[in-house]
């Protein structure tokens, strides 16, 4: 059997934060606004628990409270798997964020890979 190809390119930390959504359809309408947590966090994107599902390539919107910031992005969700009952781990990866934002991401990592 051969070995699984690793598709992520940044590391991910495992990493509890709150996060706002606004999910669009796949014409890019929103559709939907919650509340959630973040499970684990990476440069290039973050894994999510809800307790709904989403149809995968479709877009979210969220703030993530990340220290005493909250970093605005925009991503695709890539996968969503059922953990439990209506309980689902959600894989964004990022495509939209300022610069600051991505800064703010960076620096997080940098503290983060300290302890």
């Amino acid at each position: 059997m051969g070995a699984i190809e690793e598709k992520r390119r940044f590391p991910r930390v495992d990493s509890s934060h709150l996060i706002s959504y606004t999910h669009f359809d796949e014409a890019k309408n929103p559709v939907e606004m919650g509340m959630c947590k973040s499970l684990d966090l990476s440069q290039g994107g973050v894994t999510i628990q809800t307790h709904r599902s989403f149809p995968v390539n479709t877009q979210l919107e969220m703030e993530i409270a990340l220290e005493e910031r909250l970093v605005k992005v925009r991503g695709t969700i890539v996968h969503v798997r059922e953990v439990g009952r209506q309980l689902y781990d959600v894989g964004v990866c990022f495509t939209e964020m300022d610069e600051n934002d991505r800064v703010s991401i960076m620096e997080f990592f940098g503290k983060a890979s300290q302890k």
